[in-house]
């Protein structure tokens, strides 16, 4: 009685461990629909309807403005179409990062710097922050979901092989 119960507990904790992993943590094709959905924000006829095609912001992460048509784009209907496109992509990946390396953040800093009324207007570089500089808008994603997941599991694991010791000792 006692050798079946002894199986029977490693048993369940090591099952609690595999259902605690493949519960938790998101599959390869979990993370690749996101990416996808997320991607299908820049072409959403939704979000995107009357800015003109070379002023909108793609996945490379750069918004290409010329000089002389700052006005037109600022307070047309790009500067609002490109705020719903870099919402959509939070509503779905909130650290979503550009090709270029921008982050969310930093490309709405450049729209506000690049509309400002001041000497930055019509600089849309999505890749500096002249508002607050040193800022490293990466501060709050430093402990993401899968880093979250990782420590997780790793305590799991500390937990249970902690309470089989202790299981055996007694």
């Amino acid at each position: 009685m006692a050798s079946s119960l002894f199986f029977k507990r490693p048993c369940t904790l090591i099952l609690i461990l595999f259902l605690s992993v493949t519960i938790c943590c998101k599959s390869e094709e979990d993370a690749m629909d996101i990416v996808t959905e997320a991607m299908a924000c820049f072409n959403d006829p939704h979000l995107y309807s009357t800015c003109q095609e070379s002023y909108r912001l793609k996945a490379e992460g750069r918004i290409v403005v010329p000089a002389e048509a700052v006005d037109d784009y600022c307070g047309g209907p790009c500067l609002q179409e490109t705020k719903l496109v870099l919402q959509c992509l939070h509503n779905i990946l909130s650290n979503f990062r550009f090709y270029n390396g921008a982050t969310l953040l930093k490309v709405g800093q450049a729209l506000e710097r690049g509309c400002s009324h001041d000497e930055n207007r019509g600089d849309f570089n999505t890749l500096e922050n002249f508002e607050h500089p040193g800022l490293d808008d990466d501060d709050h994603t430093k402990s993401d979901y899968g880093k979250k997941i990782t420590l997780s599991v790793y305590l799991l694991v500390i937990t249970i092989c902690v309470w089989l010791f202790f299981d055996r000792q007694l």
